[in-house]
């Protein structure tokens, strides 16, 4: 049946005392086209909320009572073109209107409105006082109104509340609508808040104890004469690869008055990703903030000591701003940034932005601002072409896939007639097929598609041109990389290197490697284990990025260029860009008392806290900018830990030893307590890398004979026949103990037998292990950097050089030039040569100290056959581990997806919590998930104790037809490398939908 539609003449809750409220009413055919009525009959009632109060069993509760009372009502005909006309005067309340056929069984519209400037009752409380004001806005010196609904004789307090408490009024009031004037003050801001608190007496003749209620509205002052309007003539269509032209006019100055204006222009398809919105500084700065007066009383307790129903004023709350809103966009970012422009005294200025190969929509944004004045505007543009061509492809292949290049074409504006499409390719992609044509009528869409091979490794580019009627034409690139289907290994050589003997590295090193993954990074030093040049390529590979690998990478990084100078090699330029960045990911990842977690802000592990601000001081030491509140607040951290750590007798004292050395480097470290961990405590501390902290902070403050005693005993704690246990809290090994010893050894100037007994260590320790992990490589670099300058004297085919030597090559560096290195000195030395790349053929899967099982089901548990996957149909990937026996671990478990397929929303999956797929067995909670275009990886913190079994989910979804790798996936302990499963690599297909 038809329905009657009410469009309210006003906006929101403007209406003021003694207002008209007028609508527009029509009747709306099933069809949506207005017809003609008669004999509609609407109301309009005022409603009124009250509350009975009532005792029960000796306990008192109230209900509340909503009271209507028509004010005004009528009867209305209604023309088929023409809508009806309902205006009615109101005073301040809350009103219902209802319109309804005379036919009984015909339809009905009702809806509510205020009027007054009312705060929002969103819960049926007696505690919530109904207050109005007659405007939203005022100017200073104005007298305010303000309406108060009591329902019940008593006080009432009105208080002004903005940065502070302005102003305080109290009047007598009795039950019903009072009035009350304020003045509105010069020194209020730009906006305040008005708390009106209704005091109830004491009823003894009913037993009520006193009550209360309190009500709360906020108004502005004086915005217009603070806001610049804001104007932007936008064009609402323009065509990709052409200039986006933004004038703008700005309103509201002042003659003379010096205003500026910044303009940015982005694919709304980036801002639907988290929900974006434009930016608004006069709303910011000149509209409501948050109540920031805290309002005690002992009402709620009296009223519960009554044993009535205590209320509560429920307020609601934006949702997360940061929530993914939308789907990714599928081509390249589009973003813009005009920097500050100058506006002209005429109050305009122009913007422009070359727009690239896009299609969609660009929102453009403006803020502009003044001395004492702020204002906005923004709009969208369509950019697009008369024929738009949209292409569908993964985000990434691996090599040997085969997949599908898929054409839409939308005939938005063009012509009818044939296009014809030519697709061609560069890198290692391949296409077949690469011309085609199709007919495509106006107003109507096709598509077309294209088989791609992927033939090697790195960036290829797929090129297309479409030419049509009426001279259309249009050029399209579209990037595709190409990855390894392998993971990148690496295998390590030592070769000795006696006095006059060479050694020549080729490219023969790379025969078993995929073309374009290789490099070699040799180092020629008096000791294999401190290779630098396989070290630094070791950490820059590691694919995880928690603050501990962060922060590996980077302190090593700070002395790089040292000891690349101190090698006559070329100093790495974009380290200190490197170096910044690790510097603010980290402090994004302080918590509020200064300490760091290992994903998130925050933490509670002191050891990684001192990790954290040791690279911090280091980075300080070297020039690089570091917040000063941010290292205070580090700082801060390590001085209240070890105020409340526990006696080392406890824990072994990791973390308080580090903490105290990283004070002392800072100056900082209480003299006390380390000679007393010193004199008395040496003993227990349960590491040698704690006894080498306590050592070197001693050093620092210039206690010799102490430090040398604990240097001493970390020397002895490390034995000579190392042994690789269980994992350790404090993230060590042997191998970084020794490396710890030797680095902190020699910054401290202990004596040399130390030194060297120490590189023994590490020697030693080196040897019986295949993989080291970050912390391991920075402290082995670290290491390596403090021994500083050694007598070694070599020839290369490049000339002589006088210490180590430290150099890293393609393979189309050795193809050029192969390198030659003598030993020119009369000192033994070690050449190790570190090869890493993707190796043709892939490793077999393997299980030491961990097994990795993947299966693939339906989203309700049912078995499913990837390798045969249709296009849309999605899967559960359910990844199990098994650890035959649990230690103590940091585990990350990585799984490559397919090239034709992508990870499914994730928080379907509640970011990789399996809790939403609940026949999963073994269920664990990772401590973090990362969900990436190629993998899906989550980080686990495993106990002795822990389950033998853990398993973890996500979900994917067939995206590309073709034939794709499936890749392996890895389990490692990430600082015991050595401890590791993967499986076995497969095959998957895609089949058309259709």
């Amino acid at each position: 049946q038809p329905m009657i539609g009410v469009k309210p003449l006003f906006s929101g809750r403007s209406l003021s005392d003694n207002d008209i409220a007028k609508f527009d009413v029509v009747m709306v055919a099933p069809d949506g086209k207005p017809v003609a009525a008669t004999g509609l009959k609407w109301q309009l009632l005022n409603v009124e909320t009250k509350y009975q109060w009532y005792r029960s069993g000796g306990n008192w509760s109230y209900e509340p009572i909503k009271v209507t009372r028509r004010v005004a009502d009528g009867t209305l005909d209604l023309a088929a073109d023409t809508p009806g006309k309902i205006s009615v005067p109101v005073t301040w309340g809350r009103y219902r209107l209802e319109v309804a056929s005379p036919d009984p069984s015909g339809p009905e519209t009702v809806i509510s409105f205020d009027s007054g400037w009312y705060a929002e009752a969103s819960a049926d409380t007696p505690d919530l006082l109904e207050i109005a004001l007659d405007k939203p806005e005022y100017k200073p010196g104005e007298t305010m109104t303000v309406a108060v609904t009591a329902r019940s004789a008593g006080k009432v307090t009105l208080s002004v509340i903005g940065d502070r408490l302005f102003t305080q009024t109290t009047a007598d009031v009795e039950a019903g609508h009072v009035k009350l004037p304020l003045t509105v003050g010069t020194d209020w801001g730009t906006g305040a808040y008005v708390l009106a608190t209704l005091r109830r007496p004491l009823d003894e003749a009913d037993k009520r104890m006193p009550g209360r209620a309190i009500g709360v509205q906020w108004f502005s002052i004086d915005k217009a004469a603070h806001t610049i309007g804001v104007a932007l003539d936008l064009p609402d269509l323009i065509r990709p690869e052409t200039k986006l032209t933004v004038p703008i006019k700005l309103a509201g100055l002042a003659p003379n008055e010096e205003a500026r204006v910044v303009v940015s222009a982005v694919d709304v398809g980036i801002l639907n990703l988290t929900n974006y919105k434009a930016p608004d500084p006069d709303g910011y700065y000149l509209g409501q903030r948050k109540l920031s007066a805290e309002i005690r009383d002992l009402y709620g307790q009296l009223i519960d000591g009554m044993q009535g129903t205590k209320g509560r004023i429920r307020t609601g709350g934006d949702s997360g701003g940061g929530e993914l809103q939308g789907s990714p966009p599928v081509q390249p970012p589009l973003a813009f940034y005009s920097g500050i422009i100058t506006v002209g005294p005429d109050g305009t200025a122009q913007v422009s932005f070359d727009i690239p190969a896009f299609s969609g929509t660009v929102r453009v944004m403006t803020v502009a601002w003044s001395k004492d004045k702020t204002g906005h505007a923004s709009g969208d543009v369509v950019v697009r072409d008369p024929v738009v061509v949209t292409a569908t492809l993964p985000r990434f292949l691996l090599m040997g896939d085969r997949t599908t290049l898929r054409l839409d074409l939308d005939n938005v504006e063009g012509a009818t007639g044939e296009y014809k499409i030519a697709v061609t390719s560069d890198g290692p992609l391949g296409v077949e097929g690469g011309e085609t044509s199709l007919k495509l009528d106006a107003k109507k869409r096709g598509a077309v598609t294209f088989p791609v091979a992927a033939k090697g490794v790195g960036k290829g580019l797929l090129a297309v041109t479409v030419n049509g009627p009426e001279g259309f034409s249009l050029a399209r690139h579209y990037p595709l990389t190409v990855k390894p289907s392998t993971q990148i290994l690496a295998r390590r050589t030592v070769k000795p290197l006696g006095p006059g003997q060479s050694v020549t590295v080729s490219n023969d090193v790379f025969t078993d490697l995929v073309p374009s993954t290789g490099s070699v990074a040799v180092s020629v030093t008096p000791t294999a284990a401190l290779d630098v040049a396989s070290l630094i390529g070791a950490l820059d590979r590691y694919p995880l990025g928690c603050t501990e690998q962060i922060v590996s990478r980077a302190i090593a990084l700070l002395y790089v260029n040292e000891l690349a100078l101190n090698a006559q090699m070329a100093a790495d330029t974009s380290l200190d860009e490197r170096i910044q960045k690790a510097i603010e990911t980290v402090l994004a990842r302080q918590g509020a008392e200064g300490s760091f977690g290992l994903w998130a802000p925050g933490g509670d592990d002191a050891w990684l806290d001192a990790y954290v601000t040791d690279f911090l001081t280091r980075a300080r030491a070297r020039g690089f900018s570091v917040s000063d509140l941010q290292f205070k607040l580090a700082l801060d951290r390590l001085r209240n830990y070890i105020s409340t750590a526990p006696d080392v007798s406890t824990d072994g004292g990791a973390a308080l030893s580090y903490a105290l050395y990283v004070l002392a480097r800072n100056g900082m470290a209480p003299v006390g307590d380390l000679r007393y961990i010193a004199d008395v405590k040496l003993d227990a501390l349960a590491t040698p890398t704690a006894k080498a902290e306590i050592a070197a902070a001693l050093a620092m403050l210039g206690d010799r004979v102490r430090s040398e005693k604990a240097f001493n005993a970390a020397l002895g704690a490390i034995p000579e026949d190392i042994r690789y246990e269980g994992g350790r809290t404090d993230y060590g090994s042997p191998l970084r103990d020794a490396a710890v010893l030797v680095t902190l050894a020699a910054e401290g100037d202990a004596p040399k037998p130390i030194l060297v007994s120490g590189t023994k260590r590490i020697e030693q320790a080196r040897s019986l292990v295949t993989y080291t992990s970050t912390q391991e490589d920075a402290w082995l670099v670290l290491a390596a950097r403090a021994l500083g300058k050694q007598d070694i004297s070599l020839e290369t085919n490049e000339g002589g050089i006088e210490g180590p030597l430290y150099r890293t090559f393609t393979e189309e560096q050795l193809a050029t030039s192969p390198l030659t290195v003598t030993n020119a000195g009369d000192t033994p030395l070690d050449t190790v040569i570190s090869v890493s790349g993707a190796p043709v053929t892939p490793e077999p899967a393997g299980e030491h100290g961990f097994k990795i099982e993947r299966n693939f089901f339906t989203l309700d548990g049912g078995d499913a056959d990837i390798a045969k996957a249709k296009q849309n149909d999605r899967f559960v990937v359910v990844l199990t581990v098994t650890e035959p026996q649990p230690q103590f671990a940091r585990v990350a478990l990585t799984d490559y997806v397919p090239a034709g397929f992508e990870i499914d929303n994730p928080r379907l999956v509640s970011s990789g919590d399996t809790g939403t797929l609940d026949w999963i067995d073994h269920a664990a909670e990772p401590a973090h998930t990362e969900f990436r275009d190629d993998r899906f990886t989550a980080a686990f913190e495993r106990r002795k104790d822990d389950q033998p079994v853990f398993t973890v989910a996500y979900i994917v979804r067939a995206v590309s037809p073709g034939s794709y790798v499936l890749p392996q996936a890895v389990v490692e302990d990430m600082y015991r490398p050595d401890r590791f499963g993967r499986t076995d690599t497969g095959a998957v297909e895609v089949l058309p939908a259709r």
